[in-house]
């Protein structure tokens, strides 16, 4: 900044800068002008300064109140992603585990069985499940899913109304043939009197192994007496008290060891075929009068789950007995646009997919591929129908089959509106008290090519 020490106030004058009116400052901003009277681009006043003309700011230093938020504006591109970072370090190795199989099963059965033929082997009918897991019920087999090693204990309480001695021999069966050491015997004693018979309870186990899945066991029983039974006590002030109790368990088999160090990923598989499917588990039912159109189950299938281009296969295990009463029962399984529950009586509006009549006791293997018939792309029905007519359960059928299994031709078009919900439904017709019908994991599932 130049001096003015020592400068004539006449020599000076132009280069001051005052007021326009030559006044002192007020709240009235007024014009600042140089000694000639030449106007600068500001106007001063005690509360305000304003600018006329460009202001340069450029390496001044602002100070004073924050502006209102300006406009948030427009999204920038994306940048380029960059590279991924460096793996982590291995994580420390995991505590030792622990493993069990943990299968188990308890049932049980409320009903007198009564020796029919004296001599003549006769399976033991069990009924009831108090809890499962692993070990299910199909009629009187008990169907193991697993293999392993299992503890099996039987509880037989056995009824001899004679006035003679009874003897009583009960046994299992393994998948179909006596099991080896198995049988025990039990020597019951005459009545007690005419109206109290001799009662007795006997129990055993064994411990054996099951090599495949769905391995399945029977308890047979024989008397060389007539009217002997397995008796069934209801309770009377404390629990009922069965006539047969039956308890697996699968032998502890622990694995403990150190957990060994993760190995490295492993390539991405193949894309799989992928499944869609609904399933109707294990329900039964039986006869207490005569029923038609009963619906015994019917499972939801949501609306798009399947398309009219789809290929289905409807599987699963159907154990049907007509309990000696000689008068046969059918079966029916539909694809029904509505279903108000199990339990009800319907006439079926929807598209039949299998119906068998039963005259016997049987274990029907259900296995009906639903395909696209080119010609028109409809969805066709009954091609692959395999119906096993034995009282043993098969499964996981393949390759060539047995002369026991009938092939039902193609039949005709399925017309189903996949768009709307629709219920896999099963319906039986029953003609006498006592006949009965168990489905064991009925399934529609879609294959995708």
């Amino acid at each position: 900044m130049a001096s003015i020490t020592n400068v004539k106030i006449c020599d000076g004058y132009d280069g001051l800068i005052k007021t326009s009116n030559n006044a002192a400052i007020t709240s009235t901003p007024v014009q600042l002008t140089d000694g000639l009277g030449n106007n600068l681009p500001i106007q001063v006043g005690t509360n305000s300064t304003i600018f006329s003309q460009t202001v340069d700011f450029t390496n001044a230093t602002v100070i004073g109140a924050a502006g209102d938020k300006g406009e948030k504006g427009d999204q920038g591109v994306q940048g380029v992603t960059g590279p991924a970072g460096p793996a982590g370090a291995k994580g420390d190795k995991g505590d030792a585990g622990i493993a069990s199989n943990g299968y188990y099963a308890s049932f049980y059965d409320n009903t007198d069985q009564v020796i029919s033929a004296i001599d003549t082997p006769q399976v033991v009918q069990i009924a009831n499940t108090t809890l499962s897991n692993g070990v299910s019920l199909i009629g009187p087999k008990v169907v193991i899913a697993n293999a392993g090693v299992y503890d099996m204990r039987v509880t037989l309480q056995i009824s001899n109304p004679n006035n003679s001695i009874a003897q009583v021999k009960a046994w299992l069966r393994f998948n179909g043939v006596d099991y080896p050491n198995s049988a025990h015997y039990v020597s019951l004693a005459p009545r007690k009197s005419s109206t109290e018979p001799f009662e007795v309870v006997t129990t055993f186990g064994f411990v054996g192994e099951s090599l495949n899945a769905n391995d399945y066991v029977e308890i047979y029983w024989q008397s060389d007496t007539s009217l002997v039974s397995l008796e069934a006590v209801p309770g009377t002030g404390h629990p009922d008290s069965g006539s047969v109790y039956v308890n697996v368990s699968n032998v502890a088999e622990v694995v403990t060891g150190a957990q060994g160090d993760k190995g490295d990923k492993g390539d991405t598989g193949a894309a799989g075929a992928g499944v869609l499917s609904t399933d109707i588990n294990q329900v039964s039912y039986t006869a207490v009068n005569q029923v038609e159109n009963y619906v015994l189950a019917c499972e939801l299938i949501p609306a798009n789950t399947f398309t009219t281009n789809d290929v289905l296969n409807l599987v699963g295990g159907i154990y049907a007995d007509e309990a000696g009463t000689g008068s046969p029962f059918q079966w029916r399984i539909y694809i029904e646009p509505s279903c108000s529950g199990p339990g009800t009586i319907i006439t079926p509006s929807g598209e039949l997919l299998v119906s068998e009549s039963q005259a016997g006791t049987d274990y029907y293997i259900v296995d009906k591929k639903l395909f696209v018939n080119s010609s028109n792309t409809q969805m066709g029905r009954f091609s692959n129908n395999y119906t096993y007519a034995d009282a043993s359960p098969k499964q996981n059928v393949t390759g060539q089959l047995p002369n026991k299994f009938e092939v039902s031709p193609f039949v005709d078009n399925l017309n189903i509106d996949w768009t709307q919900e629709q219920y896999l439904t099963i319906v039986i017709t029953m003609f006498a008290t006592g006949q009965y019908i168990q489905c064991d994991h009925l399934m529609l599932a879609k294959i995708n090519s």
